[in-house]
């Protein structure tokens, strides 16, 4: 799967939920500034998978320099882009609290997200885009790259 097969939920947002149902590892979905990339759904590989994306992340011209930090600690925190603005809402359903396990990013790469791992469907919500319901999988979150900074930094929706 070449890194640009993202499927882009920006365009006519009216409160939809975007449902994806047929959706594999190595493919990805984007809701506004972040990238949600499924992984292979087996924990135990998560480190392969991850390497693996890494991998064809740097294959774009842009991305060289792109590395994942070590996978954090699980958390409770729901909310997937730190940070108060409205842009920075893109968070796990409430509904959907047990249904998910959030790991945080160690922070080390400004793009990092966390990594989810969802039992069942879930749905990641945000004021101003179209929600995305997704099927139970291992997902990591990536967020968009400014490239109008010269250092490696995410854009803010």
């Amino acid at each position: 799967m070449d890194t640009n097969d993202v499927l882009d939920f920006v365009a006519e947002v009216d409160r939809d939920t975007r449902v994806i149902r047929d959706f594999k590892p190595g493919m990805s979905v984007r809701q506004g500034d972040i990238y949600i990339d499924m992984l292979s759904g087996d924990f135990k590989n998560l480190a392969r998978d991850r390497k693996e994306l890494e991998k064809r992340i740097k294959q774009g011209k842009f991305w060289k320099e792109f590395k994942f930090g070590a996978l954090g600690e699980r958390t409770t925190n729901l909310q997937l882009v730190n940070g108060t603005s409205l842009g920075s809402r893109h968070s796990i359903s409430d509904a959907d609290r047990s249904i998910v396990e959030v790991y945080a990013p160690t922070n080390t790469n400004p793009l990092e997200g966390p990594v989810l791992v969802a039992k069942s469907r879930f749905t990641i919500v945000h004021p101003e885009h179209a929600w995305v319901e997704l099927p139970a999988g291992t997902y990591q979150i990536r967020y968009q790259r400014d490239f109008a900074q010269e250092e490696l930094a995410r854009i803010m929706d």
